[in-house]
């Protein structure tokens, strides 16, 4: 049996929900416990959100799972211990208690705030009383940790009694990943699964992402080789998997952009916490991330498992080319260059590089600089070149700042134009309506822009598209990034913060 517990406002979210349901299906969670602290009741809706379609099925054993959130003042959660051993006296089966107790048994489960010792002796008490065990947590040593980042304390576990402790000896305890709340999710997991090494490093889920067997099918038309059958099959073979990894990379740095990377600080930074203080330039860092760092991790996601590409509706001007990107921004004919010239793309050494990283200006002369994995091209990739040279030399640079073009519509960047936009059209339970497969949009937002990312975001929830003043002045937009949003001179309504 898997368990798991997680205190989490505003879960009727569809990001937030998603996110739980996403750890539900990744270890297989059969019980979920959720503190929502915005909610009074949750509805059958939002329930199937978190759960899905999975049924229960039952083995005989009386299990009494408590799910607890406790009081923040220390006398309401004696009194919540006092009720609790009374329950624990007249009912029977094993018990297993999780969720948020707000108490920390010793001062080594806080770190950088007050320890209050009577309230530690009052849950020990209580635990002991209770003759409840706790595995060894493993992930992190906090699971709850302050805005700022340089607060931390355990307030999150599992408890358990002995019958349960013995029929299951060896589960384990786990602090999973922060994404969408102060506190870290907690599993505790009575499953040991061990499938033994993979058999085969490919896997038949890839044979669904859309492009794969044309990619597939053109390279074995280019493959050439003379000598016996088995010796070609073989090294048409390894010749074809050394191509799909490649071809894989580059997807994946497509699908996900810089999700990955800015998930990765945000998770080095809170394990770095546990262990020491942080100075204060990790300190800005840490805080910085909501705004608008994190909440790009936490909406691209979103946005990429709705199909939607923002791209397609924002175009890039170039001026500089140090904020646009190459192949991934819209800049230059009707799509991204990626997929005008995905031989190229493919070959590309560093697929993340901007304009000015590839285009040189020198006296009204434009000339390209690529970094290609390969020193020998192919004809079609040669071909290729000389199409994207002629593409990109008519073009002219104004040295200035960048700037971003939207795309829908004629009458340029307009409030109406976006509410047309059907992925942007919500119902009164913030739910997209409509047909949200036109106009086609495919692929992952660009998420190496906060403001267009934010842009998305507003529309999303707040019904409306805020201005450069606006971003402003709800420090949702640094004072470098204002530049992209400078021609919008209307002052819009403030949304509430979500």
């Amino acid at each position: 049996m898997n368990l798991l517990t997680l205190n989490i406002r505003g879960v009727g979210d569809l990001m937030k929900a998603n996110w739980v349901k996403n750890i539900k299906t990744a270890y297989g969670v059969q019980f979920i416990s959720i503190q929502e602290t915005k909610k009074q009741e949750i509805s059958n809706l939002c329930i199937s959100k978190l759960w899905g379609r999975s049924i229960f099925s039952y083995e005989g054993e009386y299990v009494n799972l408590v799910n607890i959130y406790a009081p923040n003042d220390p006398i309401m959660r004696r009194r919540l211990w006092d009720q609790l051993l009374q329950h624990r006296n007249l009912m029977n089966g094993l018990w297993v208690l999780m969720g948020d107790f707000n108490d920390v048994r010793c001062s080594e489960e806080r770190y950088n705030s007050e320890f209050v010792e009577s309230n530690a002796k009052a849950f020990n008490d209580f635990i002991i009383n209770m003759d409840l065990h706790e595995y060894q947590l493993g992930g992190a040593k906090f699971t709850y940790v302050s805005s700022r980042g340089d607060k931390q304390s355990k307030l999150d576990r599992f408890l358990v009694c002995k019958k349960f402790l013995n029929n299951w000896p060896n589960a384990t305890s786990i602090a999973l990943a922060r994404e969408y709340s102060d506190h870290r999710p907690v599993l505790l997991s009575s499953i040991f699964n061990d499938f033994g090494p993979v058999p085969f490093k490919a896997y038949n889920s890839w044979l669904i992402i859309p492009g794969l067997l044309d990619h597939m099918r053109n390279e074995c038309l280019k493959f050439n080789f003379s000598g016996h059958a088995d010796l070609a099959l073989a090294t048409k073979l390894r010749w074809l998997k050394h191509g799909i990894k490649f071809w894989m990379a580059g997807e994946k740095v497509k699908r996900e952009g810089q999700y990955k990377e800015f998930k990765k600080r945000i998770e080095d930074l809170e394990i770095l916490a546990e262990s020491r203080l942080l100075v204060q330039e990790e300190l800005d860092i840490r805080i910085s991330m909501p705004s608008p760092w994190k909440a790009i991790c936490k909406n691209s996601r979103d946005l990429t498992m709705a199909g939607v590409d923002i791209c397609k509706a924002i175009i890039g001007v170039p001026g500089r080319g140090t904020d646009i990107l190459f192949w991934f921004d819209n800049w230059v004919g009707e799509e991204p260059l990626r997929n005008r010239f995905p031989e190229l793309f493919l070959i590309e050494m560093s697929k993340g590089c901007s304009i000015f990283d590839r285009v040189q200006v020198n006296n009204g002369l434009i000339s390209l600089k690529f970094q290609w994995s390969s020193d020998a091209l192919t004809v079609l990739e040669q071909q290729q070149v000389v199409m994207l040279s002629n593409l990109i030399e008519p073009m002219q640079f104004s040295f200035g700042k960048d700037k971003w073009r939207w795309n829908i519509g004629n009458d340029g960047f307009r409030e109406s134009g976006c509410e047309n936009c059907p992925f942007f059209k919500m119902d009164e339970d913030n739910e997209r309506v409509g047909d949200c497969t036109t106009p086609n949009f495919s692929g992952v937002i660009s998420v190496m822009d906060p403001a267009r990312s934010w842009a998305a975001r507003w529309l999303r929830i707040g019904k409306f598209v805020p201005g450069c003043y606006t971003l402003a002045v709800s420090e949702v937009l640094s004072e470098d990034l204002q530049s992209l949003c400078e021609e919008e001179r209307v002052q819009y309504k403030a949304p509430k913060r979500v």
